[in-house]
């Protein structure tokens, strides 16, 4: 692109020109440069950009061939882009393509080939000409209607045919249109109601055929469901040269303010002579002179004359003046004559009937002050004030009333805004709260009513607002100037204004402190009254100590109100108050200060109101908790929300058993009156514990023993009955002990009383000590003890628990007087049922025992002499057990299970014999139930795996086919929950993998089945068989077998014994087998004697036996023999 432009600065019109062939384009720009600004392109494709980039061209001049666009079409395309003005330079040969584009006004003209410079300035010239014409046209016409869119009024263009031409936006709106153009080709009868259409219609045919503009025409139209406006409508015709009217233009004014302006002068003049009327005000006009020239219909009313007898002038008019206002109304006059201006004036004047009245009259200048005086008229306004004259003296007179009432009230009154803020008060408030009526001006009820009142002081000032209440009486908590509270009775009512609107609240406020003051302390004292009364009633039922704290720490809240109360008793050991009962909000304050009641050391300032009541044994208050300097827990009392707190001590026997504390959330609660019936209460408190103290003593000595402090023989007796009782519902037995202290007398002889006392005492504390149950002991004689076994399950418990005691309490010497003094005792035992069915029969029999073993010279002895004698055997053989195992007397014997067909070893079951030392070998049928029921079976059990697991190991280490080894399980060791865990540590020191199996019997496996087969399944997880043993005698469930890791059952030998002889026993024993068979165990007959019994069990199947028919149980020697024997075979 290139652009040229003369040296001249003036801004010129722009031209683009369009041509393929350089020169040509060189040519044209130097033609046309020296008038235009010229832009030249080569191809249309680049003029079209070009076009999009310039802001305004005048003229666009276009070669019409040119390669890939004709002229023509590119200027049809350029006429989108730009309003200039289009040009085409063409040949002869290409005209009728120029004229065809002229036609469709696609261009403004053409130049021919080859063309005249100037010919081609002047064209281009002549074209520039015509953009601009153009410009300016468009702009006047934008000008146009921006102006008519800017006018308020409608300004419409109709044709002949009565059609829109053109209308401005105002129109448009008229006719509800939001696009004014809509309208254009429009008719009235489309867009208006149809008999607004028939009125304007005609109108404007006459404008039509008249050639006259119409009149103004005011019309009401509809311009909305709620409004009707009111138009003022005039149209004039459009002439065209010949003066022939070609259409018309109309313009619509809205004059609905005007109309209701009129409307409203109308109904103002015809009010305006009603309200004069009504306020009996008149008006006269007067000239220079003072002439009456026109007055109003009530002015002769006012005087009481009719219109013919009117006074003509102001002189006439002043005769009917009181002579004492006549002075007054001419200086008036004549000052405002001089001045000019508006004046007023009030005077008394005479009615024609004889009454006085009073008028008020306001004397104003019509013309204003530009006028000479001697041309000035005047308006006098008058109005007949008389009522008013009188009731504006009746309400300053009730205004005076008032203001006294209002200062000199016994009482505080204000007048607050609707937030309450004081407008006015009177001295009395002042008085009352120590703000000035200044003071009080910057203040409101929100200020000096108590936070706790304050909401529902505003609820009830808006109930008034609302009008759900007429005025409200209420008692709070005011605030005076100093910071000081008083009560107040408030009684508060709403004013309303004229139009019933709110307008502001007077209150009367009350200063009732001293009645609330007297309410409160009755009230107080009422409740202390009502404590009183609650605890002297308890006094009279309670008998015991801990209710009587517990009740009377209730009572003191529920009954008194008191926010906590708490009583602790005085430990004198420990030098401590301990709290023992409580009630109320104690919010953990009692764990907080229970550390720090001590009373040890001297008094001081520090000691706590409860350390200082035990101290001074009188009352101590505190009325304010949170700034009381004596107090050391006031934040932790704050932070509860306690404000007072009285320590009452409890006096009893002369001492101070304990201590009463209260706590109320008020200060300054207790007073003189209350505290004197508080220590009242503490006195009444303290004498129930006196008393309750003084009949626990009397039942103390009923009861017990005072040397030892054991239950004596009346208690032990009561409390043996309900045992028996108990033992007979339970069916287990019941032992009955007397002891008896040995030497007790020699004792007492020889070192004194006071040595014989304190040795029944240590006695007492080391039977107390080693009795299952302290309270099962009593002290019954001088020298003799009682103790109770309750649920004894054999009499050899009876004996292990008296030699056990024995060792317990008599085994060490007891130290008196500095002498050490070895002291032993005899015991009596009666057993419940068999020596006696109550508790004196079984007393009586166990003192008989006790006899006969103190003069038998026995350590201890039963009732019943075959007792005592099984007794004695059962607690020596379980000592010898005891020492078997410690002496390792215990040794395995093993009977060998072989099987049926073969006679071969297949396994072995581990035997417990007794090596004894003097009885030689004892068979395990004498000592098995006295260890399980010792419990000593668990070590013996234990010893017994872990020798056969030995034993097995042995026999491996020597090259034999060892057996597997069956070893017994009791049930004492089944229940224990570290049973698999011996099985485990015993097979640690055996073959791996193990050759031990466990037989169990039928009726252990039933005792806790879920629990057994857990316990089995861990220790067939070791490797280790099980087997069911003496399978028959027992009641086991086949759904469990089942379930059972066995591996195989042993039938009992006494089916075994009787099969030949009994067909119940051969059916049983071939059933057990038949059995074993299906669920795939292994069958062991025990106790096979004969020849005749293996043949039956061979032809029933049975796979293995065990009895005397092939060994006896053998020692580990021969049985190792016997391995060795098979293996050479």
């Amino acid at each position: 692109m290139t652009a040229r432009m003369a040296d001249n600065a003036v801004p010129r019109m722009s031209v683009l020109v369009v041509d393929d062939e350089p020169q040509v384009l060189r040519a044209i720009e130097d033609t046309l440069e020296d008038q235009f600004e010229v832009f030249a392109e080569t191809s249309p494709e680049a003029a079209t950009r070009l076009l999009k980039t310039l802001p305004e061209l005048s003229v666009i001049l276009s070669d019409q061939r040119m390669p890939r666009m004709s002229g023509d079409r590119f200027l049809e395309q350029a006429q989108e882009l730009s309003d200039a003005t289009r040009l085409l330079i063409t040949g002869y040969a290409d005209l009728e393509a120029v004229i065809r584009a002229v036609n469709l006004g696609r261009i403004f003209g053409y130049v021919s080939k080859p063309w005249n410079p100037d010919h081609l300035k002047l064209v281009v010239l002549k074209a520039a000409e015509h953009y601009r014409l153009l410009k300016d046209l468009k702009a006047e016409r934008d000008l146009l209607h921006n102006l008519m869119d800017s006018v308020p009024d409608a300004i419409f263009f109709k044709n002949r045919e009565h059609r829109l031409i053109r209308l401005n936006r105002a129109h448009g709106a008229r006719l509800g249109l939001a696009r004014p153009e809509d309208a254009i080709g429009r008719q009235d009868w489309e867009l208006l109601p149809f008999d607004e259409v028939l009125e304007s219609e005609a109108e404007e045919k006459e404008v039509f055929r008249s050639g006259v503009p119409s009149s103004d025409r005011v019309h009401r139209i509809v311009a909305g469901a709620d409004e009707d406006r009111w138009v003022s409508t005039t149209k004039a015709p459009i002439k065209d040269n010949r003066g022939q009217v070609t259409g018309l233009v109309g313009i619509a004014r809205d004059i609905t303010e005007r109309k209701r302006a009129e409307e409203a002068l109308q109904e103002s003049e015809a009010a305006l002579h009603r309200a004069q009327l009504v306020a009996r005000l008149s008006h006269v006009i007067t000239g220079p002179d003072g002439r009456f020239e026109t007055w109003s219909d009530t002015l002769p009313q006012l005087i009481g004359v009719d219109s013919a007898r009117m006074p003509a002038s102001t002189r006439e008019w002043l005769d009917l003046l009181h002579p004492e206002d006549r002075v007054t109304f001419r200086a008036k006059a004549i000052a405002a004559g001089v001045t000019g201006e508006r004046t007023e004036v009030e005077y008394r004047l005479r009615r024609s009937d004889a009454v006085w009245i009073t008028v008020y009259q306001v004397m104003e200048p019509l013309a204003g002050r530009t006028v000479p005086a001697d041309r000035q008229r005047w308006f006098n306004t008058l109005q007949d004030v008389t009522e008013q004259k009188r009731i504006l003296e009746a309400l300053q007179a009730s205004e005076e009333r008032h203001r006294a009432m209002f200062e000199n009230a016994g009482v505080s009154i204000t007048y607050s805004d609707l937030d309450g803020r004081f407008l006015v008060v009177n001295p009395k408030f002042s008085e009352m709260t120590g703000y000035t009526r200044d003071e009080a001006r910057s203040h409101g009820f929100r200020d000096l009513t108590h936070p706790d009142d304050l909401q529902r002081g505003a609820d009830l000032r808006a109930q008034l607002i609302a009008g759900t209440a007429i005025l409200y009486e209420r008692e709070l908590r005011l605030v005076r100037k100093d910071g000081t509270e008083l009560w107040a009775n408030v009684t508060t009512s709403l004013i309303r204004g004229a139009g019933g609107q709110p307008a502001h609240f007077i209150s009367v406020l009350n200063d009732v402190s001293e009645r609330k003051t007297a309410q409160e302390r009755i009230k107080r004292l009422n409740r202390v009254y009502a404590v009183l009364s609650g605890i002297n009633a308890l006094i009279v039922r309670v008998r015991d100590r801990d209710e009587l704290f517990r009740e009377a720490c209730r009572i003191a809240v529920d009954a008194g109100q008191f926010s906590l109360a708490w009583i602790g008793v005085v430990d004198r050991e420990a030098m401590q108050v301990m709290p023992v009962a409580w009630h109320g909000a104690e919010r953990g304050l009692l764990d907080l200060i229970r550390d720090r009641l001590s009373l040890r050391g001297e008094a001081s300032a520090a000691d706590s109101i409860i350390v200082r009541a035990v101290r001074t044994r009188q009352a101590v208050v505190s009325n304010d908790l949170l700034r009381d300097q004596r107090i050391r827990f006031g934040k932790e009392y704050a932070e509860r929300g306690f404000r007072s707190a009285v320590a009452l001590p409890l006096i009893a026997s002369e001492k101070v058993a304990g201590i009463l504390a209260l706590y109320v959330n008020e200060t300054g609660f207790f007073d003189d009156q209350e505290m004197k019936l508080l220590t009242e209460l503490a006195g009444d408190i303290a004498f129930a514990l006196e008393h309750i103290e003084k009949s626990e003593k009397v039942d103390y000595l009923a009861y017990y023993d005072v040397l030892t402090g054991l239950a004596n023989r009346t208690l032990f007796q009561e409390r043996l009955t309900p045992q028996l009782h108990a033992a007979t519902a339970g069916q287990h037995k019941v032992a009955v002990l007397l002891v008896d202290v040995e030497r007790f007398k020699s004792v007492n002889d020889s070192l004194g009383r006071q040595a014989g006392d304190l040795l029944l005492k240590r006695v007492a504390e080391r039977l107390r000590s080693h009795a299952p149950d302290p309270d099962e002991i009593a002290r019954v004689g001088t020298d003799q003890f009682a103790i109770v076994l309750a649920d004894v399950k054999q009499e050899n418990d009876v004996a292990r628990f008296i030699e056990h005691g024995a060792q317990e309490c008599f085994g060490a010497p007891f130290e008196l007087s500095g002498a050490k003094l070895k002291v032993r005792a005899k015991v009596g035992i009666a057993m419940y049922p068999d020596d006696g069915a109550d508790a004196d029969a079984l007393i009586r029999n166990a003192e008989a025992a006790l006899d006969k073993a103190k003069s038998g010279g026995h350590p201890y002895l039963f009732f019943a002499t075959e007792m005592a004698q099984r007794v004695a055997g059962k607690l020596a053989l379980e000592n010898q057990l005891q020492q078997a195992l410690e002496r390792d007397e215990f040794v395995l014997h093993y009977q060998p299970k072989v099987e049926l067909e073969t006679r071969h070893i297949v396994g072995a079951e581990a035997l417990i014999r007794w090596q004894h030392p003097e009885r030689g070998l004892v068979p395990p049928g004498e000592f098995i139930a006295l260890m399980e029921e010792t419990g000593l079976i668990l070590e013996v059990g234990a010893w017994a795996l872990a020798k056969a697991a030995d034993d097995h190991l042995r026999w491996l280490q020597q090259g034999l086919a060892a057996p597997r080894v069956a070893v017994n399980v009791s049930a004492i060791q089944l229940r224990r929950r570290e049973f698999v865990g011996t099985v485990q540590e015993a097979m640690r020191r055996g073959a791996t993998p193990p050759g031990i199996d466990l037989e169990i019997t039928e009726s252990l496996v039933m005792e806790d089945i879920e629990s057994n087969i857990q316990k089995l399944k861990q220790v067939r997880g070791l490797g280790v068989a099980i087997a069911i043993d003496d399978f028959g005698t027992g009641y086991s469930s086949l759904g469990y077998l089942a379930k059972l890791p066995v591996q195989s059952l042993k039938i009992d030998r006494s089916f075994i014994v009787s099969m030949a002889s009994d067909p119940n026993a051969m059916s049983l024993v071939s059933t057990i087998i038949s059995l074993a068979h299906s669920l795939g165990l292994t069958v062991i007959a025990e106790g096979v004697d004969t020849e005749e019994q293996a043949r039956m069990l061979r032809l029933l199947r049975c796979q293995q036996m065990q009895g005397f028919l092939f060994c006896k149980p053998l020692p580990l020697e021969e049985m190792t023999e016997l391995l060795k024997q098979q293996r050479r075979g």
